[in-house]
Parts: C-alpha cells; sequence; structure tokens
C-alpha cells in the first residue's frame, strides 16, 4: 500500500511515465562541441488519501473531522434466520383419535418452551368412519386452535344410506390465520361429541387429524438455551502484502463486531476464536476477557415486534492484547462466532420471534494511520523497457530530484535492475538514499512544516548501457516516522502533500 505511494510519484514516473521521451535526443541539434541540456522529466503531486482512494474490496477508507485517516477491512455480512434457526411447527404427526378427547404431544427440537404460534400457513385434515346404522350429527373441537378468539371447530352430519361404513371428514381445509396454544404444555387436544338421532352418544372409527404445510409468522415463548453457529470468516488485510522487515504499531487499532438482531429475547456472542494470521510471527490469537465470557446482544423488547436492534462492539487496546497482534504485520483475522440465546437459562424470560426474524452479524478491522513505524521496508516490483533510449554521443545521464514533504513519514529508497534471469545489474542509488526527509512533528504526533530534499544521481554511460538490459526492478522503500526511536506517535493526515520534481541533465560531445 505504501509502496504504491513511492510509485506513484517517483518510480515509474522515472522509467515508464515519463513526460520526457527518449525520441526527443534526436532533435537536439549537436555540433563539434561539447554540451549539456537539461531536460524536465515530471512534477507529480499527491497525499496519502488520494492514494488510497482506489482501496480493494470490502475495505473502506473514512476522514475524520481533523483531516485523520482510517482504513477499515470488512468481512462478509453472515448471519442466522429464524428458519434457519427453529424449526418448531414441521413436527407436529398425525394424531390419531382413539377416543372422545385425545392429547397428543409434539415434540420442538431443543430447549424450546412455546407460548403460541401464529400460523401464516397450514391445512387442517380430518377422516374417519362411521359404523353406526343411523344418521350421526358430530361436532370436534381443537382447544388449542383458536381464530379471533374462537376455539376452532367443525361440524358434520353424517347420513346413513345403508351401506356401512359411512366416510366423513375433510381434506386440507386452510387455517391460515389461527394461532396454535401451548398452554403450558406442548399438546394438542382434539374433543368431539358424536350422538345418534336417537341421542346415543357413539364413537368413530379410523378417526384421524393430520396438519401440513404449517408455516409460521410469530412465536412467543422462552426460545431455547441451544447453541447455534452464526459467523465463521476471514477478513484479508493488504497493508503488509509487501512488508519485508522492520515494525509499524498503529495508536488506536479497533476490531470491531456490529450485530442487527431482530430476534427478541436475550443473546450473546461467544467467540470461539480471533486469530490474526502475520507476516512474521505466525498465528497470534486475540485475547480478552469479552473473548472468553461473551458478548451481550441487544435485542427487541416484546413490544417491539419488527424492529431491529443494534449492537457495536470494539476489541481495543483497553480490551485486548490488539496492539501487540496487530503490530506483528496482520495479513488476515479469522474467527468463528456462535450465538448462545438465553445465557442466563431463565425460563421466565418470554421472547419472540417472527418468519423474518434474523441475526446479521459483520467483523472489522479498523486501521487509523496514526502510530510510528521503525525501519518499516517493503518491496515492490516493476516493469522496465530502457532499449529504446538512444544513447549517441551521451557521455553521463544526472538525475536532479527535488521532494518536498508534508507527512510525518521518512522514506529511504533503493531500486534494484534485474535482467530477465533475476540477476542484479545495477541499483539506482549508491548507497540506498533518503528520498523524503520526514516533516518536523509537535507532540501530538502532527507536522508542522515542510521538508525539502535535493537529491543528484550521475549515470555514466556505461552504466547505463549495463541497466539497459533491465526488463524489471525492485523497489525497496523503508518508512520511519518522527521520533520513532521515543515510540511517538505521528498521524498522517488527508491533503498532507508530497510534492516530487526531477530533471535529467545530458553530457553529450562530438
Amino acid at each position: 500500500m505504501y509502496t504504491r505511494f513511492l510509485v506513484l510519484i517517483l518510480t515509474v514516473a522515472i522509467f515508464s511515465s515519463c513526460e520526457f521521451s527518449p525520441d526527443d535526443l534526436n532533435d537536439l541539434e549537436i555540433g563539434d562541441y561539447d554540451a549539456e541540456f537539461a531536460v524536465p522529466l515530471f512534477r507529480a503531486s499527491t497525499s496519502l488519501d488520494e492514494v488510497l482512494e482506489n482501496v480493494q474490496d470490502q475495505t473502506t477508507m473514512t476522514i475524520d473531522p481533523d483531516g485523520g485517516i482510517r482504513l477499515k477491512y470488512q468481512g462478509d455480512v453472515l448471519g442466522r434466520t429464524s428458519q434457519d434457526l427453529f424449526d418448531i411447527v414441521a413436527a407436529l404427526v398425525p394424531i390419531q383419535v382413539s377416543d372422545s378427547v385425545v392429547h397428543e404431544t409434539f415434540e420442538i427440537p431443543g430447549s424450546i418452551d412455546i407460548d403460541f404460534i401464529n400460523l401464516s400457513r397450514g391445512d387442517a385434515t380430518m377422516t374417519f368412519n362411521s359404523n353406526h346404522a343411523e344418521d350421526i350429527n358430530m361436532t370436534v373441537t381443537i382447544p388449542q386452535l383458536v381464530k379471533d378468539g374462537e376455539v376452532y371447530t367443525k361440524s358434520f352430519e353424517i347420513e346413513y344410506e345403508g351401506e356401512l361404513p359411512v366416510p366423513g371428514g375433510f381434506l386440507g381445509e386452510d387455517i391460515a390465520g389461527h394461532t396454535l396454544l401451548s398452554n403450558g404444555d406442548t399438546l394438542i387436544t382434539v374433543r368431539y361429541e358424536a350422538y345418534t338421532d336417537s341421542g346415543e352418544r357413539v364413537l368413530m372409527d379410523d378417526f384421524f387429524v393430520v396438519f401440513t404445510n404449517l408455516e409460521y409468522s410469530y412465536a412467543e415463548g422462552f426460545l431455547g438455551t441451544d447453541v447455534y453457529t452464526v459467523a465463521a470468516d476471514t477478513i484479508e488485510i493488504d497493508f503488509f502484502n509487501a512488508w519485508a522487515n522492520g515494525s509499524v504499531f498503529f495508536e488506536d487499532p479497533k476490531i470491531r463486531l456490529t450485530v442487527f438482531n431482530s430476534f427478541g429475547f436475550p443473546i450473546d456472542a461467544d467467540f470461539l476464536y480471533v486469530d490474526i494470521e502475520t507476516v512474521n510471527d505466525g498465528i497470534l490469537p486475540l485475547q480478552s476477557p469479552f473473548i472468553e465470557n461473551g458478548i451481550n446482544i441487544n435485542f427487541p423488547a416484546i413490544d417491539e415486534v419488527g424492529e431491529t436492534a443494534s449492537t457495536v462492539f470494539e476489541f481495543s487496546n483497553e480490551n485486548s492484547n490488539i496492539r501487540e497482534v496487530l503490530g506483528a504485520g496482520p495479513v488476515a483475522v479469522y474467527y468463528d462466532l456462535e450465538a448462545i440465546p438465553n445465557p442466563d437459562i431463565d425460563t421466565s424470560v418470554r421472547g419472540f420471534m417472527t418468519d423474518s426474524s434474523l441475526l446479521r452479524v459483520q467483523m472489522e478491522v479498523e486501521l487509523p494511520i496514526e502510530g510510528f513505524a521503525n525501519h518499516f521496508i517493503v518491496f515492490d516490483t516493476l516493469d522496465l523497457d530502457l532499449n529504446t533510449f538512444e544513447t549517441d554521443n551521451v557521455e553521463y545521464i544526472e538525475f536532479k530530484l527535488i521532494t518536498e514533504n508534508e507527512t510525518p513519514l521518512g522514506v529511504d529508497l533503493q531500486l534494484y535492475f534485474l535482467d530477465a534471469e533475476a540477476n542484479a545489474l545495477d541499483s539506482l542509488f549508491t548507497p540506498q538514499q533518503m528520498i523524503l526527509e520526514s516533516a518536523e512533528v509537535n507532540e501530538a504526533g502532527e507536522s508542522i512544516g515542510v521538508s525539502e530534499q535535493i537529491i543528484f544521481q550521475e549515470f555514466s554511460i556505461d552504466r547505463f548501457e549495463n541497466i539497459r538490459q533491465a526488463s524489471r526492478a525492485v523497489l525497496k522503500t523503508d518508512f520511519t516516522t518522527q521520533n520513532f526511536e521515543l515510540e511517538q506517535s505521528v498521524k498522517v493526515r488527508a491533503g498532507e502533500k508530497v510534492n516530487v520534481r526531477m530533471g535529467m541533465k545530458i553530457g553529450v560531445s562530438n
């Protein structure tokens, strides 16, 4: 990321995208005398926030009111719906009505204790046979099935026409809009009264009640303590992709958990792990009491059906070892998160869920561009093509580089020229050269001036001919912040400019 900062304003401009074209040498009038020609190459100006505008997917850049820059690396938005977690009505089985009153227990998976369910869909089927050689009047009630305050009731008139048995009932009656009550027990009661015309109470044979295609729009009760996997993801961090050596410490990094919850009961978020893969120290665990004990998730109250409660929790310097693990050069954050409903196991707490209830989770790593760096070295590789540069009558080439730096970042740079077999042919500077001197900072770590650097680098024609074979160059960039030995954190603010001007002096002879 920082390499793009330098590549944009310096190296690419020198060797691949300068305003100056080597063909311009052919237009120079060269007489029978030694001469020098000064050729302006480029002028560039940029700031770190401009360089970071085109960040990778799942990454955002924000700028604070004081100009501070923050990079945010986001994981995917993950979550679970009520359909994922609670299958509370699919387990209803056919009820065999072997007496005038029967109670059928229906099992709800897990530790859920339902008070009632509002059905958004469902069909009821009743079938029976009468083996009585008389007309029958029959009334069936299901006390736990209610609509608009009325208990579900069906009446039948069974006409005997000389043949037995006489079939009765119905198939697939729509019961959407009904409420299925639990009344403290997971029971469905079927009660019926059947009388002959002579007043005798009789029983039906082969009597079955079947509920099919049941779906709920709302459920209320104690919704269990079963643990559910909610989110497992990896957050990629490109900040250290080109890291080679040294260290960077961020003043106030954060790993942020954001949860949107429309389930209406207590939930704890329990981290199985939050691990940081680093460039040098392998995988380091994030340590915090909140990883050990979990985080309380806000939820809508029972009179807030349809609303979504949000929770934002941050792992910070105050409650974790985040500074140490993110200071080790993070390239990825791995995490696994579970949801624990009703963590206090208080069955008196009655909650709710709807068919659209969901738990959405996102993790985010926030790196403020504020901290200190101690010889933070990164490498990048550039493609080169110097074969079009005409060098007839050229004795030497000298580059003049002028830099003005408003940021508190000092930069040493070296450029190695490589041939097609990756053999080193030469380097740009001898020795490695500081091309940006950091600006002075105040006690708050904010730059308070502009530093200027002027660099001359001469290439003899023989030296230039040697690097003409180069097809690639490796850029080594070494960053150090002002007062790093005191571990003073500095802040790179939006709008702080780096201005670069480069010219080339060409010495020719007859």
